[in-house]
């Protein structure tokens, strides 16, 4: 088995995010183990969420100037523009209300990522199989559990279900396009 590394425009395209999706996953082994014990507090903030949410922020910001300016015929409206600016917005509230606890209890949903830019940046270790089955159980069923799970209890339950809703429905509609 050969070791291509980087040769085309899509490839470095994809360089910021698995290097972030990469850095994500790893982080999201503690968290995850951490929610498992029900010992996490979601309305809230630590030294490590915002950590982690100025680490993807950053990413966000970066990735769609970097798309904008040099790889615009890879963006897609929904998947490229539309979703960072979601983000961005979603995550300066979360910081602006000090609760960046609730983006830290989803980096797992970027093992999918980090699998697709696995497959993108090195092609002989693709793995269509395992992304999908990841992105579905992680992006669609785990995320949709875990959001009503610890949303239930929340005062502003409504309203709080408006950001995992919208979420969720990227998900879902980028899964169906996976399949076709």
């Amino acid at each position: 088995m050969s070791f291509t590394f980087i040769i085309d425009r899509r490839q470095r395209s994809w360089i910021l995010t698995f290097l972030t999706s990469a850095y994500l996953s790893l982080h999201s082994i503690p968290v995850f183990l951490k929610i498992l014990s029900k010992n996490y507090v979601i309305l809230s903030d630590s030294e490590m969420s915002l950590h982690i949410t100025n680490f993807f922020l950053i990413h966000l910001i970066l990735d769609l100037i970097l798309g904008i300016l040099f790889y615009f015929e890879f963006l897609k409206p929904l998947e490229g523009i539309f979703h960072h600016v979601f983000y961005i917005i979603l995550l300066c509230i979360f910081k602006f209300c000090r609760m960046t606890n609730a983006f830290y209890m989803f980096i797992w949903c970027e093992i999918p990522t980090f699998i697709m830019a696995v497959g993108i940046m090195f092609p002989n270790y693709k793995w269509k199989r395992g992304f999908k089955i990841s992105f579905l159980l992680l992006r669609i069923y785990l995320f949709i559990y875990m959001s009503i799970e610890y949303l239930k209890d929340c005062n502003y339950f409504v309203l709080s279900l408006i950001p995992p809703t919208v979420i969720s429905i990227m998900h879902i509609h980028w899964y169906l396009q996976l399949k076709n």
